[in-house]
């Protein structure tokens, strides 16, 4: 059912004079409700967590009708939460994208000034290489941090 669901992804809560949703605080205070940092240090040490209730209160819960779906016109609208992991794609197409320029450049440039095809794009592929494995230790080490 909840493939069938619609989403929208509007950086808000409910209003806090809509009595339909209970959340604390009221009104809220700060966008997240709970914080990426928290989020992140509660699945890296999820036995932190037992006994804290802070998600469940800073969430909002619809409790006026149950979520449905239907052929009504009445729709009720809920709030969620979706929670995105993996990599961040375009911090690493774009620094990739950049160096393969950069590399070309400078093989074809070496080629070109100093009569040496196989010196200037073996520097190139040398650069190519260091950066990919610089930022991929990056990202690796970053997940940790």
């Amino acid at each position: 059912m909840h493939s069938q669901m619609d989403a929208r992804y509007d950086e808000s809560l409910p209003p806090s004079s809509n009595r339909s949703y209970d959340y604390i605080p009221r009104p809220v205070r700060h966008w997240p409700p709970v914080g990426h940092e928290l989020m992140k240090h509660w699945i890296y040490c999820p036995k932190r967590v037992r006994g804290s209730t802070i998600c469940l209160e800073r969430f909002p819960k619809h409790c006026a009708k149950e979520l449905a779906q239907g052929n009504s016109r009445d729709d009720v609208v809920g709030w969620g939460l979706e929670l995105v992991e993996g990599r961040d794609w375009k911090f690493l197409f774009v620094p990739l994208l950049m160096i393969l320029v950069l590399s070309t450049t400078f093989g074809v440039a070496w080629a070109h000034f100093m009569n040496d095809i196989s010196g200037g794009f073996t520097v190139a592929s040398y650069m190519v290489t260091a950066f990919t494995l610089v930022l991929g230790t990056i990202e690796v080490v970053w997940d940790y941090v």
